[in-house]
């Protein structure tokens, strides 16, 4: 799929009943001026492809709809993968319940996967069930899998807004791995809402690994800051700690992780460390300095390089909270 009337062409050829049809991006797509009716339209036209975005971005779809089961996918169930897809910017979606940037409703008999997808658009409901990622889950007994997922944008309903989840019931499987959001959540006062999940929190069966929430922790995920966005601290902690991983940034021009930048290597330590080591694997470190240790003047950092500056049997530690390898 090259243009925005291929990926038209590809809803329809999916809601005429083809759900199992597979569609790979080859480039960014621009919806400007279209009128978009989501890939599996109905359940009973759901869909149970493999859906490959390359990492390419879907930008300018603005849909506004009274349906339900609304965002760039409608339905999934029974095997659908949705991967390496943006909505990016320019984009917004807002209709009755079930809505999301990627797919409105996860059926769930069977197995619903959602990898490497992120959600940069304003999405919004006039009823309840929304969020950045997925709508909601039906409540049957299959499983939900969303790795390295984000989303951004401002999500709004009356209730069961959130980052990445809408609602699910309690029967399903839900694994959620490496995932963040920085997006707000807007409900009316007093109604449910939440960085991962919108709805009642009990009927979550399942489990957050490495998930990141803007400034609050809901269901195990870890709060950040708003500057790890824009430092690298966020893409490395999404990578395991790693500058290996899907999750990159180019440091100064991405504001914040995403799939196509460059690796970023943060050293972070918050214990104290053995100045030999830092000499043996060369970092430059801006050091609490042990009372009584003359090590730098005015409390500027030291380079560490010369391990014969140093003697093993005397050396002294040190106390850091940066670094930055050289």
């Amino acid at each position: 799929i090259e243009t925005a009337d291929e990926l038209m062409w590809f809803a329809a050829h999916v809601n005429e009943g083809n759900s199992s049809a597979k569609a790979v991006l080859l480039n960014d797509i621009d919806m400007t001026g279209k009128t978009w009716t989501p890939i599996g339209n109905t359940e009973k036209l759901l869909y149970t492809g493999t859906f490959d975005g390359q990492l390419h971005k879907i930008k300018n779809l603005v849909v506004n709809s009274e349906n339900e089961g609304v965002g760039l996918f409608g339905y999934a169930d029974k095997g659908a993968t949705i991967k390496n897809t943006i909505i990016g910017s320019g984009s917004s979606i807002t209709a009755k319940k079930c809505v999301a940037g990627i797919l409105g409703t996860a059926v769930l008999s069977g197995a619903v996967t959602i990898e490497n997808c992120g959600n940069e658009a304003n999405i919004s409901a006039t009823v309840y069930l929304v969020a950045g990622i997925i709508g909601t889950c039906y409540n049957k007994s299959g499983t939900l899998t969303v790795k390295n997922c984000y989303n951004t944008g401002t999500i709004k309903a009356p209730s069961y807004a959130a980052g990445l989840c809408g609602q699910a019931g309690s029967n399903p499987k839900f694994y959620f791995t490496n995932c963040w959001n920085s997006g707000k959540y807007e409900v009316d006062e007093g109604q449910t809402s939440g960085a991962v999940f919108g709805g009642n929190i009990s009927n979550f069966n399942g489990q957050l690994v490495n998930c990141y929430t803007l400034n609050t922790t809901q269901l195990g995920s870890i709060s950040f800051e708003e500057t790890d966005l824009t430092s690298g601290r966020l893409t490395w902690l999404l990578n395991g700690k790693s500058a290996e991983g899907v999750w990159k940034q180019t440091l100064g021009t991405d504001a914040h992780p995403n799939f196509t930048g460059e690796p970023v290597y943060y050293f972070e330590v918050s214990h104290n460390l053995n100045l030999l080591d830092l000499i043996q694997i060369g970092y430059w470190v801006q050091p609490t300095i042990p009372e009584g240790i003359e090590v730098a003047a005015d409390g500027y950092g030291i380079l560490v390089w010369d391990k014969a500056s140093y003697d093993a049997e005397t050396d002294h530690t040190v106390t850091s909270t940066t670094a930055q390898k050289i």
